[in-house]
């Protein structure tokens, strides 16, 4: 599956999410890269460290629908309450945002300006709530014995992850995409948090099994959500 495409590539007619046959066919002589998560992980991390090293808040000064949540129609209300900016939306009066988007909106990106609700940007490690795999087929699958098989592969390579990040495991989810692009995700809670194997993959396996599989599949991926510290 095409993640992006350069502007040269999409002369061609290539563009995110197409089959990577299809976008070979139609620009013969592109140039594909894979993928390096772990490099973005890296990278990330460094750029994280060095705005911790700095050694005080910062606040965004980037406009309004940088934030994720908030798009052209607020920020078009925002503006009309003289609020473009990020750090103006986190010194905004709340009275005033709930006035104009009502009580759940209006606290919602209130506390999105702030960072999640914080009064300071917090400089503590980000802990992720879950994590997880998908796998695009070269060819699309029909045959269950084979999705079945890797789901169970998705679950146990998500859950090494866990472990060695020394976390467990709440809910299970698992995500079907068909040939046609067609979506859908279907999520589990354990009945106790776990890192048994036997139980994590069992979990997936039944979620996998709420699935009516009618069609050739294109997609899987299994997401394990994780117990949050304290």
């Amino acid at each position: 599956m095409v993640t992006c495409a350069s502007y040269e590539a999409r002369g061609f007619g290539v563009h995110a999410g197409m089959p990577l046959r299809a976008a070979a066919r139609r620009c013969p002589d592109a140039v594909f890269l894979p993928s390096d998560p772990a490099a973005y992980d890296a990278a990330s991390t460094e750029v994280m460290n060095l705005l911790r090293d700095l050694g005080h808040p910062i606040e965004g000064r980037l406009p309004v629908d940088t934030l994720w949540g908030i798009g052209p129609k607020t920020a078009k209300k925002l503006a009309a309450l003289d609020i473009t900016t990020v750090r103006m939306l986190a010194h905004a009066d709340a009275e005033t945002l709930i006035a104009t988007f009502g009580q759940r909106t209006g606290l919602w990106i209130l506390l999105l300006a702030k960072g999640g609700g914080d009064t300071e940007v917090s400089a503590a490690p980000w802990v992720p709530r879950s994590r997880s795999h998908v796998v695009t087929f070269p060819a699309d699958l029909v045959d269950l014995n084979e999705m079945r098989s890797a789901i169970r592969d998705l679950a146990q390579r998500t859950l090494a992850e866990v472990v060695e990040q020394g976390r467990v495991v709440t809910h299970v989810a698992v995500t079907v995409r068909t040939a046609g692009f067609y979506t859908r995700t279907k999520v589990r809670k354990l009945t106790a948090p776990t890192v048994v194997a036997v139980t994590v993959v069992d979990a997936a396996l039944g979620v996998f099994g709420l699935f009516d599989i009618d069609r050739p599949i294109r997609l899987l991926g299994v997401r394990l959500d994780l117990l949050m510290p304290g």
